[in-house]
């Protein structure tokens, strides 16, 4: 088989790529004149990273393609496209589940205990707890509320839960989340503390969080977005920060 991989390697991961695939044809497309790698990819059989869309519509040979993403978003066009027929896709599912929900669990603590206010204070030696106290809010017993009940929200989902949160996630029809509708979605925002968007772009998830939702937030709720940027409606998330 001749594999083409359109990743940024170091030189060391260039060489373990290499060991792994010995008996195969392994083309680097970081190792190529940048004018020779279409060239290159259209005569392989699997490529390794997310390629441009429009090489992929002009194979012939393609039938494997592992994406370096946990997002395929660019590539939704093959569902409808012959090329499905004879080509499979993979993505990195399930990856980033666990570092991304400490990260939200991470931003959500640091906005709570203050410690964005407590490390700019430090960087100026000043002592200024008096006044910060009374803003400070306490994670525990919070309400909270997911969108997405995949690799990234359920983590998040248990690790909320350690701190003694009530945690409820939106998922699909049938899935894995605690509700599945937009009603039962739409009947919770007001009574959440913290609302949390892992949603992947779709059709179905096209600026879901309108302008009709951030005024169902309660004034103080905090929103974390570690999801695709187009689930979110910029304009009407200024407009409810101001």
């Amino acid at each position: 088989m001749k594999i083409y991989a359109h990743l940024a390697l170091t030189q060391n991961e260039s060489m373990a790529l290499k060991a792994k695939v010995s008996n195969h044809t392994l083309l680097i497309g970081q190792d190529l004149d940048p004018k020779e790698r279409k060239g290159a990819f259209h005569t392989c059989d699997i490529a390794l990273g997310n390629v441009p869309s429009d090489w992929i519509k002009s194979s012939g040979k393609l039938r494997w393609m592992q994406l370096e993403s946990t997002g395929f978003g660019s590539y939704l066009w093959l569902r409808d496209s012959p090329l499905k027929e004879k080509l499979r896709v993979t993505y990195l599912k399930g990856m980033f589940g666990i570092p991304v929900a400490e990260t939200i669990v991470a931003g959500v603590l640091c906005l709570y205990r203050g410690l964005d206010r407590l490390v700019n204070l430090q960087a100026k030696k000043q002592w200024m707890l008096a006044p910060i106290r009374p803003t400070l809010r306490i994670l525990h017993g919070q309400r909270v509320l997911i969108a997405g009940a995949g690799a990234i929200g359920s983590h998040a989902k248990t690790l909320f839960e350690g701190f003694g949160c009530e945690v409820t996630t939106l998922g699909r029809k049938g899935g894995s989340g605690d509700i599945d509708s937009m009603e039962a979605f739409d009947h919770l925002l007001p009574l959440v503390d913290v609302v949390v968007s892992c949603l992947p772009a779709t059709p179905q998830t096209n600026q879901l969080f309108d302008k009709a939702r951030f005024n169902l937030f309660k004034p103080d709720a905090i929103f974390v977005n570690v999801g695709r940027g187009s689930a979110v409606d910029e304009t009407a998330l200024i407009e409810a920060l101001q």
